[in-house]
């Protein structure tokens, strides 16, 4: 938003500063606002094949990013590190597991399109894929959970075949 009257751009800049502990007081609150950021500034990208690959929610400045950062951490979503390439930056998220959660709070709702490209590119997963170190965090959990497990045994928990462990 561009706010050309000075007086109008400090009582909106007050008000989501009093916003965001608010936003951050109740996961639906965090919900619907990412609802709306997603629905204007972010991107569903597909692969050539149409499984999902990421999605991008663009905003200027490490602050804004930041509290986007923040808004999806507090729904259980880990994002990637932030894209600062050839003007654009934006907060990244990769990962099925991640996927899952913006299914489940349904944050794509909003815009038509974007609902359909995820809701298609997320079935289009064969496998269970992890993000980088996912896998061994989640076998490690196991191990010490359920004590010594031979590979084949953390495969099934996993629902994975024994050729991505």
């Amino acid at each position: 938003i561009k706010i050309v009257s000075t007086l109008l751009a400090l009582v909106v800049n007050r008000i989501f500063e009093s916003l965001k502990e608010i936003l951050l007081s109740n996961k639906l609150f965090s919900a619907s606002m990412l609802r709306g950021i997603i629905a204007s500034e972010a991107n569903i990208h597909l692969t050539k094949e149409g499984r999902l690959s990421e999605i991008t929610i663009g905003a200027k400045g490490r602050d804004r990013r930041g509290f986007i950062r923040i808004l999806l951490k507090h729904l259980g979503i880990i994002p990637d590190r932030d894209k600062e390439i050839r003007g654009m930056e934006c907060v990244l998220v990769t990962g099925l597991s991640n996927f899952k959660i913006f299914k489940a709070w349904n944050l794509c709702k909003l815009h038509p399109e974007k609902l359909k490209d995820f809701s298609e590119g997320i079935t289009r997963f064969k496998k269970v894929e992890f993000r980088k170190g996912e896998g061994k965090f989640l076998t490690l959990k196991i191990l010490a959970e359920k004590g010594p497990k031979r590979a084949i045994e953390i495969a099934k928990i996993l629902n994975l075949s024994l050729i991505h462990i």
